[in-house]
């Protein structure tokens, strides 16, 4: 898939029915249709409130792959260009928020902070984010109007399987392969077309790699106070500096 989807949510299971050399890309009109709602959908709401369980692998030189977990709560006020992000797992407990000038980073696990003045609407502050600093923001694809054409662009494969579930909700089952990874996508059967759960395999890198998150407590549309989105500066927090990714 293109760079966006790549970069921004790291991994997939391996769909043995993609394995096959195919003489062009084939491209589901379902499964293109069923994406393009969920695309809809999330360019049309206000506000929303969600969870995110990622498992995700590490290389480890001893051991091979090593699994890890990572649960994030994430409100979005899409009309304000606010952000928060609580995360807690493996990597320790962390908050990210923008408050539409200001992005924060926050470690509560070593009482630090550092923050960037950056002033644009919501998603090209992520983009940023991500490709500068590198930090990764739970399901932000599918909040981007062009991620339908970014997965055509790459020239892939993409096909609808049909119906099943994740725990216990009726589901879209959607799976594809570019050049760089293999993915799937469930998007729950609700009417309102939001992910459930998405899985992405890194094929070419070596031990293929897996990322897997699951969707839920959806909540679309809520009354999210702009107090929420303020970071306060906790007592003898230290202050970092967020380093751009780029330098050499």
């Amino acid at each position: 898939m293109k760079k966006r989807l790549i970069i921004l949510i790291p991994a997939i299971l391996l769909y043995a029915g993609l394995n096959a050399a195919e003489p062009s890309p084939r491209i589901d009109e379902t499964a293109l249709h069923i994406l393009q709602q969920t695309v809809n959908t999330l360019q049309n709401i206000h506000s929303c409130s969600f969870t995110a369980t990622t498992n995700y692998d590490v290389p480890n030189d001893e051991t091979g792959l090593v699994k890890h977990l990572t649960v994030e709560t994430v409100n979005m006020d899409l009309v304000n260009d606010n952000l928060k992000i609580i995360s807690r797992g493996d990597k320790g407990s962390r908050t990210m928020q923008y408050n539409g000038n200001t992005f924060t980073y926050y470690s509560v696990d070593n009482n630090r902070f550092g923050e960037i003045q950056i002033s644009n609407d919501l998603m090209n502050v992520i983009s940023t984010m991500n490709t500068e600093y590198g930090f990764d923001f739970p399901a932000a694809d599918f909040f981007f109007d062009t991620f339908v054409q970014d997965i055509v662009d790459t020239g892939g494969n993409l096909i609808y399987l049909g119906l099943t579930q994740v725990d216990g909700k009726d589901c879209f089952h959607i799976a594809g392969k570019d050049a760089n990874a293999i993915y799937q996508f469930w998007i729950y059967d609700d009417g309102l077309y939001l992910p459930a759960r998405m899985v992405i395999t890194y094929h070419t890198e070596p031990i293929a790699p897996q990322f897997d998150a699951v969707y839920t407590d959806w909540n679309i549309n809520p009354n999210l106070p702009n107090s929420m989105f303020e970071f306060m500066i906790p007592p003898q927090a230290q202050r970092i500096e967020i380093i751009s990714i780029n330098n050499n």
